[in-house]
């Protein structure tokens, strides 16, 4: 039991220490996040210090009923209360990865663009309606593919070319837009603030065949 106990202790600590440093790197990426205000660091700080606290008492004493207790509480306060100290393209609902099925290694970030152009419109080629099995707007899911960088301020989003799923069949393609003014890189925060973004919840996965 005891020698149990020593491996538990020993993969809760390395997985504290692989947490830790997880954060520090996340912390580098978006560097021009935190440094917008302060004080969105205080979540990854508070993340790092109890998670460092815990390794410590772990390598010290064996894991026990009380400090799961208290990492549970801890990690579910940090879920539920510091939203606002992660990067918005992080947050699970704001951008979905549109996988490819046949190379499950392949895929795109893609996003709502209603969610940063609240004017965006979309028009579609008869062709394209027709191959989509589109006979309504309404049935039509509609995303665009981010690029990220290494900057927030330069990701851009593909507005010329928009993604389209039917969303009962799940046939899906990416389109030509026939609304012209829009561009394949345009600036994804150009108009809203990377504070103001909300995540989004898409009616249905981001999953389509294409046709």
């Amino acid at each position: 039991m005891t020698t149990l106990r020593s491996v538990i202790a020993h993969l809760a600590t390395m997985i504290r220490y692989a947490g830790i440093a997880y954060i520090v790197v996340q912390v580098a990426i978006w560097h021009s996040f935190y440094a917008e205000s302060p004080w969105r660091a205080a979540a990854p700080a508070l993340a790092v210090a109890w998670a460092a606290t815990a390794a410590l008492y772990l390598r010290r004493h064996p894991p026990s009923e009380l400090l799961t207790w208290a990492d549970t509480a801890a990690y579910l306060a940090l879920a539920l209360a510091a939203q606002g100290g992660v990067p918005p393209p992080v947050r699970d609902s704001a951008f979905s990865w549109l996988h490819s099925i046949d190379d499950p290694t392949l895929a795109l970030p893609v996003t709502n663009p209603w969610q940063f152009f609240s004017d965006y419109e979309v028009k579609l080629s008869d062709d394209d309606a027709a191959t989509l099995q589109l006979e309504s707007p309404e049935q039509a899911e509609i995303f665009c593919v981010v690029r990220a960088a290494d900057q927030l301020g330069d990701f851009t989003i593909n507005l010329r070319g928009p993604i389209v799923i039917h969303g009962e069949s799940r046939l899906g393609r990416q389109v030509i837009n026939e609304v012209g003014g829009y561009g394949v890189r345009e600036p994804l925060f150009a108009r809203v603030p990377l504070s103001e973004v909300r995540p989004a919840t898409p009616a249905a996965p981001v999953a389509a065949t294409g046709v």
